[in-house]
């Protein structure tokens, strides 16, 4: 049996591994995937051989819930999981920001200044860690009871002992002494002054002979760690629920109800009560609900939910046709074949959410790390301990070595902590986005950085893309005929005819016949004021307008058409004259899309109208080749389309007449022939593929569903823009490698000095307050790189 299950209790994409490889190794599981973008889990297995009830019983061990009531899969139940999860990070993120604020103040630039004040920060810690923190206590907690270990292990290690740590200094120097009857001991000069130490012996308060004065605290550590990691975890939960949201926003775009013909009554029903066979009345306007065949009727259908191209298709009987897609102008009888989750719609966002289940992320390299980190750190810090608590009587002269084993402990899990490792990443990635937000490209992650300097090919799709994404009037030619004596009249009852329809050809046509000054003037453009004639329209579903001219001088009454090339070839027949021929054929030739006019005996004139290229695209593609990239583009036109396109924008290898899933196999076999693939979209066709490719980018210009899905987004929609993302993820990505090196490298050298390596022959001795100091300073060297990248990007 094989389920998808919601799941709660997810933090990081190391969450998903640990799941994973926790219930294949201790359950007979056939197979088993973990969704951390989507929160859920696809379970094969035998319920006889391994209940379900144990799966979840299981899960629970290493503290995750899997939800297995039908309710909890609904659309409505995860939006709800999805705001509660976001809800208590940000509660716990203002708790953690308001109460390390004071902290990180009064330790950086008032230490010593304020009376009692290592009670103060005692006290306002104990939010932070209880609260805001709590979490990484008890997930670190039950990852280790099942021998787990993660980034909430090592967090939870370096923040609980530098908390318990303090608040034993706290304890024992500033709250004992007060109730002693002494309390100067509890003030602020007694505290970090340079004054003698305290009265207290050494008998009563043994770690006092550590040094001549108070220890320094750490509740600044602990907090402001914690207060980091949670602000990260806050944004990333952010950006996983636009991803999500843009999925749940795709899915509505059907409509919730439809028009039923059964038994000869029209009814009304929601689109959930459809079943396969039922006959579906589709009106001009109305969004078609189920996937099936035209039974009856005639229309244009906006397919650019699926194919993103923007000129409408001729839909006849028998065609098929898809939910989600418009009906532009004609009434239609739809024999419902697919519905709910088996039309094309719902596949597309499934192979959405596939796609992004399978994403690399670079925090799961951080994760593994730690992994591995996190128990070496532990048992050095435990050997160098025992080391000296059972030798340091022979090798340590004049120094306490059962305080000194006790430091050694504190000092390795102090030193060890993972903040340069955990500002490594996002300290770059937050200068990159400043940069690149600068240059117009949004980044989402990390991820898109790493994976975009490793890649081999680049897929284009074509409409929006590398061309302006609407038709545009390219040429027009005007026959002598016997209707109207000037050109301006032909144009002038053209423009006003297609004012009468919403079709986009239309709209293009409009829009440039308006706007070109030299072709009408401001006297001409309404026909009237041209000619004593009248006209009437009437929209002719699937082929264009009819026009009736009525001459008021003369009573005679002229029908012309204006509308698609085939309605013209299937009136005139063999009328068109040669010459003609030739006109039409050489648009064809260039890709156009023509609107005639014309009568039942003769044309009038030809308007030409192409989805031109963008400006700079010839160039981007021509550089990109220059950089070793192979371009590659896709799209839904017909073969001679892309073709022209093609070899116009000098690209030699093109698929055409490509649906969503054709784009989506086309990236995925590139994939299994070892190649890294970027794929550049802006529609909702291009989703799955977006999703599927190593790094998808989306044009600003697009839809919502294709920016979400995408991991960069170029917001001017400016494909130039693709070159500078390149530059970015260049430097960005060695500056994020350097900072990985610099924050291990740190770790390297000082965990031996931490654990007392050099006491022996030089008598150094490090202090917890130096191993403090020193786990800062490697956090300042990886921020200094990450703002030397700004430079280098500007």
């Amino acid at each position: 049996m094989n389920q998808t299950f919601a799941v709660e209790g997810m933090t990081c994409a190391a969450c998903a591994v640990s799941l994973e490889t926790y219930l294949k190794a201790s359950l007979p599981i056939q197979q088993i995937a973990v969704n951390f973008p989507n929160q859920s889990v696809a379970i094969d297995y035998n319920p006889e051989e391994t209940p379900l009830e144990l799966i979840v019983k299981k899960a629970a061990e290493i503290g995750y819930t899997i939800l297995t009531g039908a309710e909890s899969q609904t659309l409505e139940s995860k939006e709800a999981r999805d705001q509660k999860t976001l809800k208590i990070l940000k509660n716990k993120l203002v708790v953690a920001a308001i109460f390390t604020t004071p902290i990180f103040v009064i330790s950086m630039f008032f230490m010593g200044q304020i009376p009692f004040e290592n009670i103060l920060l005692f006290i306002a810690a104990i939010p932070v860690i209880a609260f805001s923190g709590s979490h990484f206590y008890v997930n670190a907690w039950k990852r280790l009871k099942h021998g787990q270990s993660n980034m909430d292990t090592l967090v939870a290690l370096s923040t609980g002992v530098a908390f318990v740590y303090s608040a034993y200094v706290t304890f024992t120097y500033n709250i004992l002494p007060l109730f002693s009857g002494d309390e100067t001991l509890g003030d602020a000069t007694s505290t970090h002054s340079h004054l003698p130490a305290s009265p207290i012996t050494n008998a009563e308060y043994p770690l006092s002979a550590i040094s001549t004065h108070i220890p320094h605290v750490y509740f600044e550590s602990a907090t402001v760690i914690i207060c980091l990691i949670l602000l990260g975890k806050y944004l990333e939960e952010k950006a996983k629920q636009k991803t999500a949201s843009a999925i749940r926003d795709l899915l509505k775009l059907q409509p919730k109800i439809a028009r039923i013909i059964r038994n000869g009554e029209e009814i009304i029903l929601p689109i959930s009560e459809i079943i396969p066979g039922d006959l579906v009345k589709v009106l001009p306007g109305d969004t078609i609900p189920v996937d099936g065949k035209i039974k009856s009727g005639t229309s244009h259908i906006n397919e650019s939910t699926f194919t993103g191209e923007s000129i409408p298709v001729s839909k006849n009987k028998g065609d098929l046709v898809f939910a989600s897609t418009i009906n532009l102008d004609g009434n239609l009888n739809i024999l419902a074949q697919k519905i709910g989750s088996e039309t094309a719609l719902a596949r597309i966002v499934q192979l959405v959410e596939n796609a992004l289940g399978t994403k690399p992320k670079i925090q799961e390299k951080a994760d593994k790390i730690a992994g591995i980190f996190t128990p070496v750190v532990l048992s050095i810090a435990l050997a160098s301990a025992l080391f000296w608590w059972i030798a340091g009587k022979e090798l340590l002269a004049n120094i306490n070595y059962h305080e000194f084993a006790l430091t050694t402990l504190i000092n390795v899990l102090i030193i060890a902590c993972p903040c340069a490792l955990g500002l490594a990443t996002p300290t770059a990635l937050i200068v990159a986005l400043g940069q690149g937000a600068k240059k117009g490209i949004l980044l989402k992650d990390a991820t898109a950085l790493e994976q975009l300097n490793n890649i081999d090919v680049v897929v284009f799709d074509k409409t929006g893309t590398l061309t302006e994404g609407k038709p545009q009037v390219v040429h027009n030619h005007w026959f002598n005929n016997s209707v109207f004596q000037q050109n301006e009249e032909s144009i002038s009852l053209l423009v006003q005819a297609e004012k009468l329809t919403n079709h986009p050809l239309a709209e293009a046509v409009v829009k440039h016949f308006e706007t070109a000054s030299s072709t009408l003037s401001n006297n001409n453009t309404q026909f009237l004021a041209t000619a004593d004639k009248e006209f009437q329209t009437k929209t002719i579903a699937g082929k264009g307008i009819s026009c009736k001219i009525q001459s008021n001088n003369q009573n005679q009454e002229t029908e012309i058409f204006i509308g698609s090339l085939p309605w013209l070839q299937d009136t005139l027949a063999q009328n068109i004259l040669p010459e003609q021929k030739k006109i039409i054929e050489s648009y064809i030739q260039q890709a156009c899309t023509l609107i005639c006019m014309f009568t039942s005996t003769e044309i009038i004139g030809l308007i030409a109208l192409k989805d031109i290229a963008k400006p700079q695209a010839k160039e981007t593609i021509a550089q990109l080749r220059n950089r070793g990239f192979e371009c590659v583009m896709i799209t839904g036109d017909a073969q001679a389309t892309a073709q022209i396109i093609a070899k116009e924008l000098g690209i030699s290898r093109f698929i055409a007449q490509a649906l969503p899933e054709d784009k989506l196999k086309a990236i995925q076999q590139m994939q299994s022939q070892g190649k890294s693939v970027a794929m550049i979209g802006d529609g909702i066709n291009d989703a799955p593929s977006l999703a599927q490719a190593n790094i998808g980018i989306a044009m600003g210009t697009g839809t919502q569903i294709a920016m979400e899905t995408a991991q960069i987004t170029l917001r001017s929609g400016d494909v130039c823009q693709l070159l500078h993302a390149f530059d970015l993820s260049k430097y960005t990505f060695n500056t994020i490698n350097q900072n990985l090196f610099w924050a291990f490298a740190y770790n390297i050298l000082a965990i031996p000095i931490a654990a007392g390596v050099l006491t022996p022959n030089f008598g150094f001795v490090l202090s917890p307050m130096i191993a403090g100091a020193a786990m800062s300073l490697s956090s300042i060297t990886v921020l200094s790189n990450s703002l030397r990248l700004k430079n280098k990007l500007s």
